[in-house]
């Protein structure tokens, strides 16, 4: 706890460095320290003044403790660790209706409370991300030395913040950056390309949030980009777009040849997601099959493609070949956000043999109900070896679980489970195990079958889930064909 002066640990925190075992573990409490000691300027020299402004707190402590921490630790995975992990845990919050601006109105102790959550933390560190990235790390660190002498041990907002960057930067910040504060959810980029291989044409939107919802069409979002291309991987294009379409011509000494790719918001320059047309996307996954592609970029591929094809903005059969080019990945990371996804897709269209086919083609796994216990210790035991593969296998079980005809070993396996984990853990398994089923009917039996073993599931956002269970049905008929066209013309290939 960040009290003025006097930062409380734990003792476990405060004693255990070298008892610790591994990098991950180290990195983690160095993040923790470098937070808590972050808060003695940020938070404490200079406070907010309203629950409103809470991010000036925690955010840009939070994008403090990865810079710190990174001096402390020599972890080689550290960013990306950040970008499978942290990072979207804002951005799957943030693709949700309910989902809240980083700075809004706060007018109860209750809404208080909800500001810890991870847009607070998570956003507000990737909005100073972005400012690091448009303005360079030294500016940034300068302009802050600015807000802090300016305003020490007084209250602030976010206008005082804006006003010492753009003072030390000669750059309009509070225009540039206020829609990624005051708008709920992230822009979506498309990007196309011209007969002329120089030129690509950028059209933003808001990212859809869920079938007919109440979208800001009006919306337009200053959007810092950094682009690279197949021909110069390693230089990036600096860009800022502010229109709903804007043309940019890169300034290539030769064009982009027809097998060349074009990678938009490189090293996630900026917090928009990126829609290529179908042949763009083929290209760069061509560049990700010969290694030219960043491990940060690999992950953005995975992250933005995975909730287009959830939100009926992208195909299915996007996802099986990002998994058939990511097939020689060696990132344990990288490999960790496609397993995950392999038996959420496996979840959805349980039942065909879809995604099975893919799997024995792709990666030679074999996803069915008979043999997914080998699969998940193949992906535990050769790909996932970090600290938190106890979380990963609690969360796969609930997918296991599911697969298996509901007798009388699935409720004891889950009474087992309850003895030793504690209430939140299994609060989270049972929302795996009813999430993961791909019908509302065979969902509510679920419930109805362990409620019969004297397993009550208490969730207050049962509905939520079996909601999502109805997405997922409807996502099944709606994409299936297209899953099955793509499984033949690999399969032909």
């Amino acid at each position: 706890m960040e009290n003025w002066g006097l930062v409380i640990y734990g003792d476990d925190d405060l004693f255990a460095w070298d008892g610790l075992g591994s990098i991950i573990e180290k990195s983690k409490l160095a993040e923790t320290i470098c937070h808590e000691t972050a808060h003695q300027w940020i938070g404490n020299l200079a406070t907010n003044k309203s629950w409103d402004n809470l991010w000036l707190n925690e955010g840009i402590s939070n994008w403090i403790q990865y810079k710190c921490s990174q001096r402390l630790v020599a972890d080689p995975d550290s960013k990306a660790r950040y970008y499978s992990e942290d990072y979207q845990r804002f951005l799957k919050q943030d693709s949700l209706v309910k989902s809240l601006p980083v700075v809004h109105n706060v007018k109860t102790s209750a809404e208080a409370q909800n500001m810890l959550n991870a847009i607070t933390y998570f956003k507000g560190a990737a909005v100073a991300n972005m400012l690091e990235n448009l303005l360079g790390t030294d500016a940034l660190l300068n302009g802050l030395c600015v807000y802090l002498s300016k305003f020490s041990y007084r209250n602030v907002d976010t206008d005082d913040l804006w006003e010492s960057l753009s003072e030390s930067s000669n750059l309009n910040l509070k225009e540039i950056f206020d829609t990624w504060l005051r708008f709920y959810g992230t822009p979506l980029v498309y990007v196309s390309e011209t007969n002329d291989k120089r030129v690509l044409v950028l059209n933003q939107t808001q990212f859809p949030l869920k079938e007919n919802a109440d979208v800001e069409e009006n919306i337009v979002w200053n959007i810092p980009l950094s682009i690279s291309t197949s021909l110069k991987p390693e230089f990036k294009y600096q860009i800022m777009i502010s229109r709903k379409e804007s043309i940019i011509k890169l300034p290539l000494e030769q064009p982009v040849d027809e097998n060349g790719w074009y990678n938009v918001n490189t090293g996630f320059y900026s917090m928009a997601r990126v829609k290529y047309s179908d042949e763009l996307f083929e290209r760069l996954l061509r560049g990700v099959e010969t290694g030219n592609v960043d491990i940060v970029d690999r992950i953005a591929i995975i992250l933005d493609n995975y909730e287009f094809m959830r939100f009926g903005v992208g195909k299915t059969s996007d996802i099986l070949k990002i998994i058939h080019a990511f097939s020689g990945e060696e990132s344990m990371y990288v490999w960790k956000l496609l397993v995950d996804r392999i038996y959420e897709l496996t979840d959805i269209f349980y039942g065909t043999n879809a995604i099975k086919e893919m799997a024995k083609t792709s990666l030679g796994f074999m996803c069915d109900k008979d043999s997914i216990a080998e699969t998940f210790r193949f992906a535990l035991s050769d790909k996932l070896k970090i600290g938190d593969g106890l979380d990963i296998l609690i969360s796969l079980a609930g997918n296991f679980c599911s697969k298996v005809y509901l007798k009388d070993e699935v409720a004891s396996n889950i009474r087992n489970l309850k003895k030793i984990e504690n209430s939140q853990k299994f609060e989270f398994f049972l929302k795996v195990y009813i999430g993961s089923f791909s019908s509302t009917h065979e969902a509510i039996g679920a419930v109805n079958f362990l409620d019969s073993h004297g397993i009550t599931f208490k969730d207050k956002n049962f509905r939520e889930i079996i909601s999502s269970v109805h997405d997922k049905e409807k996502h099944l008929y709606r994409d299936t064909e297209g899953v099955k066209k793509y499984l033949s013309d690999i399969l032909e290939k």
